[in-house]
Formats: structure tokens, C-alpha cells, sequence
């Protein structure tokens, strides 16, 4: 800052010292008239000096010099207009040389301005920045780049680019690089949701995100890749895969031991209620009220037990047993399950509206009945003591879910209290323990299923005034043009 001021005063007086030569040699000589212009010379110099102050200041001062030497130069042999005429056109070209000046100053200094943020965002950016020419060799790395890749500041420029990489990348790059030169095209941060190394000085690596771009600059082309450091990122990433396959697998393990478990609880099960059947049909006449009392709650209790042991069973079955999608008739597939209920329908005097007809989605077919199936079965089983079942049943594509196709089943039962909704889609969990039977795995065998379908269940209730179940599956699970 110092030299530039030192600069300025220097140049500000000899550019004066200049005008005031011009000055004494036009009061001199009466055949400088014609060279009153030369105070152009002086303005020129200005450009050398900051601020557009020094410039204004020339530019009058010639402007001034000029008429003065009208009045006071001797103008032998000249015509008094002709004179004038010499003057005018000097204070003009002095006039219109001081624009010009000013004008490439503010020019200047935008740039200058200009030039200094675009620094500022090089230095400061949080990012890597490299700029490499058409050979692959760094032009330029911002401060951020040496310090991801453990190099001192300066010590990049004029390195190959591979450098910066492992060596399993190197012969690829090379051509990957001559073929972007050839035709450049930009290239956003992950676009292509792979993993790629650098390589830092002492030969460690690191993952990174890459973008790049290009510019041209007189007939010269330049690659410009701005690097991030995703380390933390993949780290996350990494626990959460491994966490995700050690979740899969003990799923995988828990499922496979159900369906072992309930499998082999069966033939047990039938021992017990065969033989308390035959002890029933033939004994029972020898048995007390008390011994009849036992074996009924022995009987019941094989029931329930071998309902559980089926819903085991179903539960597990939804992985292993799994179908793969394909576009199905959800319309026919629902009128197929009433049908299948005709006869619980019919006995509970159970009112069907179907409002809209269902998509075709792209769907498991068994596992999609299965859930219908258990939504009416509920809306029927938890009805109004008193009160006919009214269910009705509808589709649309949901405006609070964007991207979601929704089916809706409801009903005029009981409901629940909201506060209870996580409650309903654990495992083995009932609101009304006593007064209906249910092994509690109905509603998480439907919530299994909806993730399977990369969907959603939501639920709305209230008690004594219903419960209404929506299906959310993907709209680009519905079958095209259906």
C-alpha cells in the first residue's frame, strides 16, 4: 500500500511538472499553438495513478493552460479565427481524452474489484478447487485443496493431476481426461453415486465427492474440479450398511427361528387337543363339573395357542415365502377377499360402500390380500355391540402424501384413542384384551407388508366413532395407463 501512494505522488508530479513545461513553451513560442493538444500527454500519465481525482485534475489543468495561451501567445501571421479554431479543438481533444481515461479507470477498478472477490472465494472456499490445463497439469489449487491433500500452499501448481489419485484410477483417468477435453460437460457433486479415492502426499486416501466444469480462455481449455472431503460421510455410511446387514441378517434369523418354532410347537399342540377331544367324547360322562370345567379351558387354550402358532407362522412366512411383484387388479383382488368373507360379512350384517375403484399397482398379490383381509376382518370384529358394521372403501391419490396412491378403508366400530396408534402396530399388542379374540399380530403383518411395498399405513380414530386405515403405495407402482 505504502509503494502504491509513493507511486502515485511521483507520477502526480511529474505529470504536473510536464503540463507546466507544455505551459512554459506555449507562452514562448508562437508556433506551439498548433500543439496545444500535447496537454493530452499529461492527462495520458494519469492513468498510471489510482482514483479518477488526479485524472479530473489534469484534464482542467489543460483545459486552463490552453486559454490562457489564446490570450497571451503572440499570433503573428495567424488569422485570429484560425486561432481560435486551434484552441477549441485542443480543449476538446483534452476534454474528450479525460473521459476516455475516467472511463477505463472505473473499467479497471470494477475488475480489479471483481478479480479480488473471485480471489477471496478461491482462497476462502470450503471446498477443493484445481484447475488443470489440457495436459492434465495443475494450473492452479486453492488453499483447501493442499490441505486436504497434505501439501504445503504452493507446492500443487505444475503437478499432474494423478498425483492426486491412487494408481488403480491413473491409466483410466488419462483418457477419461483427454475425452472431457474433447468435450467438455459439467458434472454435478455425486452424479454418478460412486465412491471415488484421492490420494494424499504421504500416500494415505480419502473418499471425495467431484464436480467438474471447464472454461476456455484464449483457444485454451482448462478443467476445473472442486473436491470435497467426504470421509465423516462415509464413515456414517459404512456403520449404517454394516448396522443394516446385521439388522437383515438377525431378522432373517429371528423369522427362520419363528417359523421353526411354531413348526415344530404344532405337531404337540395337535397331541394335546386330539386326545383332550377324545378324552371329551368319551369320558366325559365319568368327569365332574369341575373336571369338564378344566378340559373346556385346556380345549380353549389349545385354540388360542394354535391360532398364535398360525399367526407365527403368516408373520414369518412374509419373507420367506415372499412373491415377486407384478401388476395386479387391486379392484378385482378386493372384490375376490369379500367374497372370501361372505360367509363373516353375512353374519355380523356388515354394510360394504366401495366408493372408487382401486388401481392396478404393482404389488405381491397374496401378501396385498392378506392385508385387506385383515382390515375388514378388524372393522368387523371390533364393532358397536349392537350396531351392524358399516365399512367403506375408497381410492384417490393423496394430496397430504405427494407421490402416494391411497386407499382407505373405514368403519363405524369402537376406534381408539390416537395416543394408542404405535401401540396397534406392535407385535403381540391388543387394546381390548378381554372382550375380543386376536393374538395382536394382525396390524403388524399388515405394517410388514406396506414396507415391503416401499408404502405406508396411517390411521385415524376415535372412540366410540370409528377407525378409518389408509394404504399408501408409490405412484410408480400403478400400472401404466391403468
Amino acid at each position: 500500500m505504502v509503494n502504491q501512494k509513493s507511486k502515485n505522488l511521483v507520477l502526480t508530479f511529474f505529470a504536473g511538472l510536464v503540463a507546466i513545461l507544455f505551459l512554459m513553451a506555449d507562452l514562448s513560442f508562437s508556433w506551439w499553438e498548433a500543439d496545444g493538444v500535447a496537454y493530452v500527454l499529461v492527462v495520458l500519465i494519469t492513468m498510471s495513478v489510482s482514483g479518477i481525482l488526479s485524472t479530473c485534475i489534469a484534464g482542467a489543468a489543460g483545459v486552463i493552460f490552453v486559454i490562457v495561451g489564446c490570450f497571451v501567445v503572440p499570433h503573428e501571421n495567424m488569422h485570429e479565427s484560425a486561432v481560435m479554431a486551434n484552441r477549441v479543438l485542443s480543449c476538446l481533444g483534452i476534454a474528450a481524452s479525460t473521459l476516455l481515461v475516467i472511463r477505463y479507470k472505473r473499467s479497471a477498478a470494477e475488475l480489479f474489484r471483481q478479480k479480488e472477490n473471485l480471489d477471496a472465494v478461491f482462497r476462502f472456499a470450503t471446498e477443493g478447487i484445481i484447475v488443470a490445463d489440457e495436459k492434465g497439469r495443475i494450473v492452479r489449487a486453492n488453499p483447501r485443496t493442499a490441505l486436504q491433500f497434505g501439501y504445503s500452499p504452493g507446492e500443487l501448481p505444475g503437478k499432474p493431476v494423478e498425483d492426486l489419485m491412487p494408481a488403480r484410477y491413473r491409466d483410466k483417468h488419462a483418457g477419461q481426461r483427454s475425452g472431457f477435453m474433447h468435450a467438455p460437460s459439467s458434472r454435478s457433486m455425486g452424479e454418478r453415486n460412486v465412491v471415488l479415492f484421492g490420494k494424499r502426499k504421504d500416500g494415505t486416501e480419502f473418499p471425495v465427492e467431484i464436480g467438474l466444469t471447464s472454461y476456455k480462455i484464449r483457444e485454451k481449455r482448462f478443467a476445473v474440479a472442486f473436491v470435497i472431503d467426504i470421509s465423516e460421510r462415509y464413515r456414517q455410511q459404512e456403520e449404517l450398511r454394516k448396522t443394516h446387514l446385521e439388522l437383515k441378517a438377525s431378522n432373517e434369523e429371528l423369522e427362520t427361528f419363528a417359523f421353526v418354532a411354531s413348526h415344530d410347537l404344532q405337531e404337540p399342540l395337535r397331541k394335546i387337543r386330539s386326545f383332550s377331544e377324545r378324552l371329551k367324547d368319551k369320558e366325559a360322562e365319568r368327569l365332574s363339573e369341575t373336571g369338564l370345567d378344566y378340559l373346556n379351558r385346556i380345549a380353549n387354550a389349545g385354540r388360542r395357542m394354535q391360532n398364535l402358532i398360525n399367526d407365527l407362522l403368516a408373520y414369518s412366512r412374509l419373507t420367506t415365502r415372499a412373491k415377486e411383484f407384478s401388476v395386479v387388479d387391486l379392484d378385482a383382488l378386493l372384490r375376490d377377499t369379500l367374497s372370501d368373507m361372505e360367509i363373516s360379512i353375512g353374519e355380523s350384517k356388515a354394510k360394504i360402500n366401495i366408493v372408487s375403484p382401486l388401481p392396478s399397482l404393482l404389488c405381491d398379490a397374496t401378501q396385498i390380500r392378506q392385508v385387506l383381509q385383515n382390515l375388514l376382518s378388524n372393522a368387523i370384529k371390533f364393532r358397536k355391540p349392537g350396531v351392524a358394521p358399516e365399512i367403506t372403501i375408497g381410492s384417490q391419490r393423496d394430496g397430504k402424501y405427494p407421490g402416494y396412491y391411497a386407499i382407505t378403508i373405514s368403519d363405524n366400530g369402537i376406534g381408539f384413542d390416537e395416543k394408542h396408534t404405535k401401540k396397534i402396530f406392535g407385535f403381540f399388542e391388543r387394546l381390548e384384551n378381554s372382550k375380543y379374540e386376536g393374538t395382536g399380530i394382525g396390524l403388524a403383518v399388515v405394517k410388514k407388508i406396506m414396507s415391503r411395498h416401499e408404502g405406508m399405513i396411517k390411521v385415524k380414530s376415535e372412540p366410540g366413532k370409528g377407525s378409518s386405515f389408509t394404504l399408501l403405495f408409490p405412484e410408480e407402482r400403478e400400472e401404466k395407463g391403468a
